[in-house]
């Protein structure tokens, strides 16, 4: 019932890596906040500010602590089937990276009376080359260096959205990104042979993509999406390998039925395909079950690459033949 609605929070993490290309037992400690402030202007209008704070420790290498700053004011209103958003990112930063960066919030979406929607946006912001993201990237290589964060100068994207009753669901949308300081892979020497290493250069892409669902009751449920990427990088990334393994083609075809209350089971095939000569696409037929034991405990198993693929998830780095794979999960 307040005239300004709020929420924050601050999150630790914690992060230490034994081995690296010019360090050991490196230690990374983050400290984020998050929060964002709004009020109503009535009539379905919004006016806030959102904020994200990150503040970076490193010991054990030659790293430099640094802050990142995001700030996005914006102003929204919903109305007659109309969402309007106007909103700016604004990212500062101190110590390392000190770069003063700024990219669009935007959205523009229209809702039919006949479960339609469509929409255009564009968005963007900071994505921070800490070892966690890089380790996402690749958990086996190094950075050259302390790199500059990644980012999203803008991601572009008109959609359409589709949902019916009888649970059939379709989302089709093409776009534009392009990003700063791209991570990228490459190989320089180190000892008697080559080390895989981290680096950054400017990239951008076209993309296009659909996603298809139908479930039936909870009992069946089946989803089938894929992501075409066409890239290009300037001042000669491309003769120089920047894009090497970058997706050029994502496709994820997804079965789960649901036959008796604590028990899902699943399929599916993952295909992937990208940029380089000689990459064999991945080709993964997988399958997995998840039972709820008792309210808050569950078991779970997955069969991974059931065809016996020699595929690669990781530049230079084969990926296992038929594995599987269980645990156990408490939900408190």
């Amino acid at each position: 019932g307040l005239p300004v609605q709020f929420r924050a929070e601050t999150n630790l993490l914690l992060y230490q890596r034994q081995l690296g290309f010019d360090y050991a037992d490196a230690q990374e400690v983050a400290v984020r906040t998050e929060a964002e402030a709004w009020g109503s202007l009535g009539g379905g209008q919004t006016v806030g500010v959102a904020l994200r704070m990150d503040n970076l420790f490193y010991q054990n290498n030659l790293y430099d602590d640094y802050t990142a700053l995001s700030l996005t004011p914006y102003y929204a209103v919903e109305r007659g089937g109309w969402t309007l958003r106007a909103g700016v990112h604004v990212d500062p930063a101190f110590s390392f990276g000190r770069k003063f960066r700024v990219s669009p919030d935007v959205l523009a979406q229209y809702a039919f009376p006949a479960r339609v929607v469509l929409y255009a946006q564009a968005k963007g912001g900071r994505l921070l080359n800490d070892f966690r993201r890089l380790e996402a990237l690749n958990p086996y290589a190094d950075p050259a260096g302390q790199l500059e964060s990644t980012y999203e100068q803008v991601n572009a994207a008109v959609g359409l959205r589709v949902g019916t009753l009888s649970g059939f669901g379709l989302h089709i949308y093409g776009g534009y990104q392009m990003l700063e300081d791209d991570t990228y892979f490459g190989l320089v020497p180190w000892g008697t042979g080559l080390d895989l290493a981290l680096a950054t250069w400017d990239t951008d892409n076209f993309y296009a993509g659909a996603e298809l669902t139908y479930s039936y009751r909870d009992i069946v449920t089946f989803t089938g999406r894929g992501t075409y990427r066409s890239w290009s990088s300037p001042d000669g990334g491309e003769e120089s390998g920047v894009l090497a393994f970058k997706p050029t083609f994502e496709g994820d075809f997804r079965l789960e039925l649901h036959p008796v209350a604590p028990l899902r089971v699943h399929v599916g095939y993952l295909h992937a395909e990208r940029e380089g000569e000689g990459i064999d696409p991945v080709s993964n037929l997988y399958a997995g079950a998840t039972y709820d034991l008792f309210r808050g405990v569950g078991v779970y198993a997955r069969l991974d690459n059931l065809l016996n693929q020699d595929y690669r998830y990781d530049w230079c780095y084969p990926t296992q033949g038929i594995n599987f794979w269980g645990g156990v999960t408490f939900r408190f």
